[in-house]
């Protein structure tokens, strides 16, 4: 159960509070803000829109105490759902339909489901998270949260913007030649909690850019990482999966530390 809920959080991590969008602040009397706030827009455009998508592929997920490798099915629809399926050798271990109140994940050797609210997210990683932004923290699309932007300097081939909420540092890796996001890490000393994903292998899927490659790692204060490499993504006539049965002989309980 431990490694079904990882796995799961490990996915979902991710990571802020989707009110924080709006809060944002531009100071257009200093530069370093202006060009932030300029890469911010192009960031913003630059893998398109969607509203629905669809994605297949091979992922591992490791731990201090497991290592597993697994296939996968992602479904999102925009700003409302994920539905997600982990399968190894054609068997179904874990099924999880996230909306924007709660995650449910099944799993099926344990005849169990768990009932999380984002809680324990913001508990492993030290903020919070809402369902649109942790969509688009998997497709690679940008989520500004923070009280404020700064271009704090610019590598051979990223710019690198910097923001902060509370005791949280957030720290964005651009692309300089289009604008996609390569890397995003989170870090809060007070709770000892550190998280990054990095994302490569851009590919066009409808009107949406889709990363082919996301690593998520939680470094702090416990060590896990989740891989994927997406081998499908459609974004038109698709319809997404929303089943999620319940067995008669399944537990259900709710998540541990979880608000529910």
């Amino acid at each position: 159960m431990r490694a079904g809920i990882l796995l799961t959080f490990a996915l979902a991590t991710a990571i802020f509070n989707s009110g924080c969008k709006s809060r944002l602040q531009v100071q257009p009397v200093n530069p370093a803000w202006m060009a932030a706030d300029s890469i911010r827009k192009l960031a913003d455009s630059a893998t398109g829109s969607f509203d629905v998508v669809s994605i297949r592929g091979k992922g591992d997920f490791v731990s201090p105490d497991e290592s597993l490798g697994f296939t996968y099915i992602m479904d999102f629809k925009s700003d409302s759902l994920i539905w997600f399926s982990v399968t190894k050798f054609g068997y179904e271990g874990l099924r999880c339909l996230a909306d924007s109140d709660s995650v449910r994940v099944k799993i099926t050797d344990k005849k169990k489901v768990i009932r999380c609210d984002f809680s324990l997210v913001a508990q492993m990683t030290g903020f919070e998270v809402g369902i649109g932004d942790l969509q688009s923290l998997m497709l690679g699309r940008p989520v500004y949260t923070g009280d404020s932007l700064f271009l704090s300097e610019a590598s051979e081939n990223a710019y690198v913007i910097n923001s902060k909420r509370g005791k949280t540092k957030f720290t964005y890796f651009i692309d300089k030649s289009n604008f996609r996001l390569l890397r995003f890490e989170t870090e809060n000393d007070e709770l000892d909690a550190k998280t990054a994903i990095s994302y490569s292998d851009y590919e066009l899927a409808g009107k949406q850019i889709v990363p082919g490659n996301v690593h998520f790692a939680v470094l702090k204060p416990l060590e896990l990482s989740i891989s994927f490499s997406h081998s499908k993504a459609e974004t038109e006539q698709v319809v997404p999966r929303t089943a999620f049965r319940i067995p008669e002989n399944y537990q259900v309980e709710d998540c541990p530390s979880s608000g529910n």
